[in-house]
């Protein structure tokens, strides 16, 4: 039987999204209730940022499927992208109940609520989804990933390594992997998977960063490191104490000296973070260079 959506398919894997969009404009001229090139045409909105066009298609979507889960997922990025959390989330719960047994709708349901820092739910639909798809490579990561944010190592290594197993040309897993023996003190063996990381995907530019940024941190001098907020309101705060501290002295003199103090404190705290800021720099400029 014919697919009516294989080339916006193969234009989707080429990345390709323009041109997967109005392959499937085209597509659904003639098969106007084929629910693969409807999903496929309301996710290429989404990458293309015409919201509205996706939250039409994906209306469509429900309206000739309504058994289907991928168009409440659309509904539900597209909510994502306007802030609205709220309805976002309500979507994806949506998308999981209409097809309950596949575990990609746990992996986004998951990847949402873990953003929200709400992990411990976030690690239960993972293992959930993995119930039904234990070779899920997506959410052994994200496994991995959240038991490594809760500074359980063993748990997140093994996850990851669970990952590659299922799909050993991974970057990202290979990635997850490294970075979890670095948290174990394991250098070496880390090693490994984080140059298969960079060979496999050489233009992960975050990732070559957080690798830096884990090294960095083995550096005795570094590894112990608190480092002072950097940007928003808690920056404010940080650089306003000293001059608390300094208008208090207007009251009593003796409240300058604590200005004085906390002023010290400050720049030395800030100098520290700048000197592991350069040391990240030149790991990264070595990462880049091959000389991992």
């Amino acid at each position: 039987m014919e697919n009516p959506s294989f080339k916006a398919e193969q234009y989707f894997d080429l990345k390709r999204y323009k041109e997967a969009y109005q392959e499937c404009m085209r597509v659904l001229v003639e098969h106007p209730d084929d629910e693969r090139t409807l999903y496929l045409a309301g996710f290429a909105a989404l990458l293309l940022e015409d919201f509205d066009e996706a939250e039409r298609l994906a209306k469509d979507l429900i309206a000739k499927h309504p058994e289907e889960a991928g168009g409440s997922e659309i509904m539900g990025y597209v909510a994502v992208e306007r802030k609205q959390d709220l309805l976002a989330e309500d979507m994806f719960y949506e998308a999981l109940k209409r097809d309950p047994e596949e575990a990609h709708y746990y992996a986004v349901l998951g990847t949402f609520i873990g953003r929200k820092n709400r992990t411990m739910e976030a690690l239960a639909l993972i293992k959930k989804g993995l119930e039904f798809d234990p070779e899920h490579v997506q959410l052994l990561r994200m496994a991995a990933f959240y038991y490594a944010k809760n500074a359980e190592h063993e748990k997140a290594s093994d996850y990851a390594s669970r990952a590659l197993s299922a799909d050993p040309e991974d970057s990202e897993s290979h990635l997850m992997y490294g970075l979890t023996l670095l948290e174990q003190h394991m250098p070496e063996e880390a090693r490994y998977n984080l140059r298969e990381s960079i060979r496999l995907n050489p233009a992960q530019t975050d990732e070559l960063e957080l690798i830096a940024a884990e090294q960095a941190r083995l550096h005795p001098f570094f590894r112990h490191a608190r480092f002072l907020p950097t940007e928003g309101g808690a920056l404010i705060a940080a650089l306003s104490t000293p001059v608390f501290w300094y208008l208090l002295g207007f009251l009593w003199s003796g409240f300058n000296y604590i200005a004085l103090l906390s002023f010290i404190l400050l720049a030395g705290w800030y100098a520290y973070y700048g000197l592991y800021l350069l040391y990240k720099y030149y790991l990264l400029q070595r990462i880049q260079q091959g000389k991992l």
